[in-house]
């Protein structure tokens, strides 16, 4: 690995976020938000000769969450701390359902386990009732598949047993 590279980086990634555009606004914290999910998507399906095959998607997702919510952190501790934590669940809500819909809509692949991974380092609101229904809705879906996929392999497995002995 090339130290000086991630030391570059490591310097550039919070300058980049924080820098405000020309209306004050965070720009370039909505550009790297909108691509966390690709990027997360590039590291989850890498192929084993890959380079992203080595990247661990749990610190990689936590290092892009803390650059989104940094700002949010630093204002926590001033008087501006219910809308900072507000930010800060906003961002870790849209990407755990971006995270649930992925794994829902890739359910047949290994490669979802990553994902699972993901989810486990966000926070979500325990104030916001609408949201919590939807995740429910959401990793309730996704059990029963998990469900009916588990119950159609055990009906193969034992057909297959059953072929081989007769």
């Amino acid at each position: 690995e090339n130290e000086h590279i991630r030391q570059i980086l490591a310097m550039f990634f919070p300058y980049y976020v924080n820098l405000k555009n020309s209306d004050c606004k965070q720009g370039n914290r909505d550009l790297v938000a909108a691509c966390l999910m690709p990027c997360l998507r590039t590291v989850a399906y890498a192929s084993a000769d890959s380079p992203f095959c080595n990247v661990n998607i749990t610190n990689f997702a936590m290092f892009i969450l803390s650059l989104l919510t940094e700002e949010s952190m630093k204002s926590k501790l001033s008087k501006e701390s219910v809308k900072s934590s507000a930010d800060v669940f906003q961002v870790h809500q849209d990407v755990a359902f971006d995270v649930l819909f992925e794994i829902e809509a890739n359910m047949g692949s290994e490669d979802i386990l990553p994902f699972c991974r993901v989810l486990a380092i966000l926070t979500i609101n325990p104030n916001d009732q609408p949201n919590i229904k939807q995740y429910k809705l959401l990793v309730g879906r996704i059990i029963r598949k998990v469900k009916r996929k588990k119950y159609r392999l055990r009906g193969r497995s034992s057909e297959t047993a059953k072929a081989h002995r007769g």
